[in-house]
């Protein structure tokens, strides 16, 4: 399955998204479709030196497709400044597919749309009614916002469709979606807290959560690729850790809008280049689903709109150097613009595995959390690495049914990076942005080679270890953008 922009420039915005489907076992074209999907306006012009003030996760001019097989829907997700989703029924008119044609896409919701108008969402909403215009037969909710990152994911058990909804931040908010109706289902009231009450009471997670100036509290996840993954009727969620309070004591660059029906509590772009984030938190929910609000003749699956969360577990793992006072001594990782990262984890039964770097010195580490504990195991890679400096991948295979897990440490090239001695005082003066968070544009060699790590889960052990410094080596990625070319 593969997607295609039609814009003639790589800032252009225009939509019609192709998708072609192939078949697996043959590779004939089963159907090619045009889509209303569009990138984002913001392109590659200035690269790379733009990019300090870029708020992608995934690259701009490109799109992510994510299928769902449950529910047959195709979702297309762009990141960046207004984009405009999609979803569609990539397979409803197949039939009529012609070699050399282009069909027009099916939309997910357009019987949805027509038959059951008055269907509300978890807050009461129709369709016609949420955000700031009417969600049409292709959109679900999150569509063409301002800075949003790309990547979601559905469980394939539920009607849950989750994401990040806001970059250019170290961390964002949380949006939950029913994917059979494309309506939230997280029910807040305008202007309330963004995190359940069970959270402000007895909260394992304590100071990481991020307050805006009124007092209220915005559950934090890292805001860039890949931090959210639900499967079997459970959440699971990746974030910062409470490393940088100081972050948090400057009221005046914290805020918060409402859109959407929901508080995003968001910090500046500033305070993520002089107070970067560390630490790691892992922490999973149980997630329920109510029939809640009226729902015009709609039947279940598209009847349940609201998501009840309830907490399964939640874990802290402090990085080794606790408050890192500017982007060159955050060793764990850099979660600022330009330097977005993928999420290395993956759900394995009702736990996740997860790598990350805890400190420079140190290897990537591996870690295993689930109802029962949080274990951590030392994969003997990305030693004298920082976590920016690698291009992660985490995937599980069972190779004559040894059960393991494959690490990928790819690497990239380094850009130099010169500050400026001026300081901005707004984070929408972009021009003093990008002067305050200047990238050269010479490519510095990679910090290492490339790596491979091997794990067994059942031994809990590292098999094998393989450098691709003698090996015939992997491209090398960029170390700033999103181009991952591993």
């Amino acid at each position: 399955m593969v997607a295609g922009e039609l814009a003639d420039t790589p800032t252009d915005r225009i939509p019609g998204a192709m998708v072609t489907i192939l078949s697996a076992a043959t590779g004939q074209t089963k159907t090619c479709v045009r889509t209303p999907a569009a990138t984002a306006n913001w392109g590659l012009a200035g690269y790379p030196l733009a990019l300090g003030g870029d708020g992608h996760d995934l690259g701009p001019d490109m799109l992510l497709l994510h299928w769902d097989a449950a529910s047959g829907i195709l979702f297309i997700s762009p990141c960046g400044d207004g984009g405009k989703n999609a979803a569609i029924l990539p397979l409803a008119n197949s039939a009529d597919y012609r070699p050399g044609q282009t069909l027009e896409a099916v939309p997910a919701y357009g019987q949805l749309a027509e038959k059951n108008p008055g269907l509300q969402d978890a807050l009461g909403l129709t369709r016609a009614q949420a955000g700031k215009k009417p969600l049409g037969s292709f959109d679900w909710l999150g569509g063409g916002s301002p800075n949003q990152p790309a990547f979601l994911d559905c469980d394939p058990q539920t009607p849950l469709l989750a994401k990040a909804i806001y970059a250019h931040t170290q961390s964002s908010p949380l949006e939950l979606v029913n994917k059979y109706t494309g309506q939230n289902a997280w029910a807040q009231a305008p202007g309330a807290s963004l995190i359940p009450g069970w959270m402000l009471a007895g909260d394992p997670l304590g100071p990481q959560r991020s307050t805006d100036t009124t007092g209220r509290v915005g559950l934090r996840l890292f805001a860039g690729w890949g931090s959210v993954l639900t499967d079997g009727g459970r959440l699971f969620l990746m974030g910062p850790g409470p490393e940088n309070p100081r972050r948090l004591d400057k009221k005046n660059e914290v805020f918060a809008v409402i859109k959407d029906g929901m508080t995003r509590t968001l910090v500046s772009r500033r305070l993520a280049l002089e107070y970067p984030d560390a630490g790691l938190v892992l922490h999973a929910y149980n997630v329920a689903w109510e029939d809640c609000q009226p729902n015009d003749g709609a039947d279940k699956p598209q009847s349940l709109d609201t998501a009840v969360l309830t907490p399964a577990w939640a874990y802290y793992f402090p990085s080794a150097v606790p408050a890192p006072a500017s982007t060159d001594k955050a060793e764990s990782y850099l979660e600022v613009d330009g330097f977005y990262r993928n999420k290395a984890w993956l759900v394995d039964g009702a736990g996740v595995w997860a790598t990350w770097k805890p400190s420079k010195s140190g290897s990537v580490q591996l870690i295993h959390a689930d109802d029962k504990a949080a274990v951590t195991f030392d994969l003997g890679v990305g030693a004298g690495l920082m976590g920016q400096d690698i291009w992660p991948h985490l995937a599980m295979a069972q190779p004559n049914g040894q059960k393991v897990l494959v690490y990928y440490c790819g690497t990239g090239q380094r850009r130099s990076y010169t500050p400026c001695t001026t300081p901005y005082k707004d984070y929408r003066d972009l021009d003093a942005y990008f002067q305050a968070a200047f990238w050269d544009a010479k490519l510095l060699p990679p910090a290492a080679g490339s790596q491979i790590a091997v794990f067994d889960v059942e031994a809990g052990k590292v098999l094998w270890t393989q450098d691709f410094i003698a090996a015939p080596k992997p491209p090398a990625n960029d170390h700033m953008g999103y181009l991952d070319k591993s």
